[in-house]
């Protein structure tokens, strides 16, 4: 009875543990790793773009390179379950994403996982027809293993180069490879995969670049989306949660480029209003919060380069920091000091405060567990 007991308590702990880690943020041990690749098309285009936290830097290998690698030694033995790989989304690079397989390797290059071979994933998401524009479903690649491998070294291949669907192909091309893992500090990202409505004015639209609104809440900060120039005060987003909550910090991350970051050539993300609201039918309702960021940097933003955000939490505005929906729109500042292009978001993430009950389940769940230790 007391095993039987046991188990059930631990079942139900471990159950919750995970409910409420699932969606936690989740950071990038790659970055700024030691990179190699097989061949370089020039200087620009080294192996090291692959891991510098800039998503519009890239990695090129040589034309005619017949066996195409880039690799990054992460410098110990790291578990290694999620790899996320970004390729250029335009009309013409896409087509260079094609027969992409990931690999892991010890310090001595000893093959310890091959995505093809030990989960029969390859990264095709080409179909050989060329597209006419970029897709809001294009992102990066999302390697998944079946089960974590410990290994130092993270390979991604391209196969069958004279294999292709039409006749373009020059070799590997990509922007920057993520070793993704649970942060280990935040509680679940209810934003991620929320609706975003545009708002006051039209979205950057460009055949060669992947902006689109829904990219703001797609967990990627390797991608984002922005408006036209000559918008006006109130051009914006409202993202939908699908349900209230009760919010620990907000992180709206701007653009990730060298040039679009606090301090880059080109800061586009800044004097911008945010706020909280109810639901209103499935529309936006009665404000909860709301604070505005009136600078560039305004004592908010977390960080100094890339991977930068703007972090709120309850005492840097004003009300209850709780609601379904999100509002992020630009203030009459930014349109006087902006002349191009704004409102540069790459992710909005929000994460929830565990719920009362859930806290003191999992109290009542310990307290079971040491009354039966002690019996």
């Amino acid at each position: 009875m007391r095993t039987h007991l046991v188990l059930v308590v631990a079942a139900a702990f471990l159950s919750l543990t995970l409910a409420a880690t699932a969606s936690a943020e989740t950071i990038n041990v790659a970055l700024g790793g030691t990179a190699t690749m097989s061949t370089r098309y020039s200087s620009s285009y080294a192996a090291s773009k692959g891991v510098d936290g800039d998503y519009e830097s890239r990695l090129v290998t040589a034309v005619g390179d017949e066996d195409p690698w880039w690799q990054v030694d992460l410098g110990q033995d790291t578990v290694i379950q999620d790899v996320w790989t970004y390729y250029p989304d335009t009309a013409r690079l896409r087509q260079r994403a094609y027969n992409y397989t990931l690999q892991i390797l010890d310090a001595s290059d000893t093959l310890l996982y091959d995505s093809q071979a030990d989960d029969g994933f390859t990264f095709n998401p080409w179909d050989g027809v060329n597209p006419a524009n970029p897709r809001p479903d294009f992102g990066p690649a999302k390697f998944h293993l079946s089960t974590p491998v410990t290994g130092r070294k993270v390979r991604i291949v391209k196969d069958g180069f004279i294999n292709k669907p039409q006749s373009y192909d020059e070799g590997l091309d990509a922007w920057e490879c993520e070793v993704r893992q649970d942060d280990g500090l935040t509680g679940p990202n209810v934003a991620m995969g929320a609706t975003v409505n545009v708002v006051g004015g039209d979205i950057f639209v460009d055949p060669n670049v992947n902006c689109f609104a829904v990219n703001l809440t797609d967990d990627t900060i390797g991608t984002w989306g922005g408006f036209d120039a000559n918008q006006v005060a109130g051009c914006g987003y409202e993202i939908d949660m699908g349900e209230s909550y009760v919010l620990d910090q907000i992180k709206v991350y701007c653009r990730q480029a060298a040039n679009h970051v606090t301090g880059g050539a080109y800061p586009r993300l800044g004097y911008y209003r945010i706020s909280l609201h109810d639901d209103d039918n499935g529309a936006i309702g009665d404000e909860n919060w709301y604070t505005v960021l009136d600078d560039w940097t305004a004592g908010y933003r977390e960080g100094g380069g890339l991977g930068i955000a703007d972090v709120f939490t309850a005492a840097d505005g004003t009300g209850m920091f709780e609601g379904q929906w999100i509002r992020i729109v630009a203030t009459q500042d930014l349109i006087d000091l902006k002349d191009d292009y704004i409102m540069e978001i790459s992710e909005v993430r929000a994460f929830a405060v565990p719920e009362p009950s859930t806290l003191a389940l999992l109290a009542g769940l310990l307290a079971m567990g040491l009354i039966w230790r002690r019996s």
